[in-house]
């Protein structure tokens, strides 16, 4: 009768073993994936603000406000100094290119 108990104790203790491998496993696995979700979860945070600082600039009537903007989409979007004074003129009102439409921007058939 006493051995009979000791075999299965003995299961259950190597059962108990296999179950705690198991969940170690899949805690090192739950640990990667929030490491890896905790990682992207900045890049989302930063998307959003973004995405209204953007909307922001771009809703606004040219002046003071909408100049106090540039500064942040420079930092946001790492503008140049020159992109930079680009969106300062578009800010204020003026055309930084007024000698170019938005066709600059397309490329030409023929190569001009």
């Amino acid at each position: 009768m006493c051995f009979v108990r000791v075999k299965h104790v003995t299961v259950l203790l190597s059962e108990s073993e296999r179950e705690c491998a198991r969940l170690g496993q899949l805690s090192e696995l739950l640990k990667g994936e929030l490491r890896r979700v905790r990682a992207a979860a900045p890049n989302a945070h930063n998307t959003e603000y973004m995405k209204n600082v953007t909307l922001k600039f771009l809703t606004l009537p040219p002046g003071d406000e909408r100049s106090r903007l540039v500064p942040v989409l420079q930092k946001i979007l790492t503008l140049s100094s020159e992109e930079a004074q680009k969106i300062q003129a578009i800010a204020k009102g003026y055309d930084p290119n007024p000698s170019k439409g938005w066709g600059s921007y397309l490329p030409w058939p023929g190569g001009k």
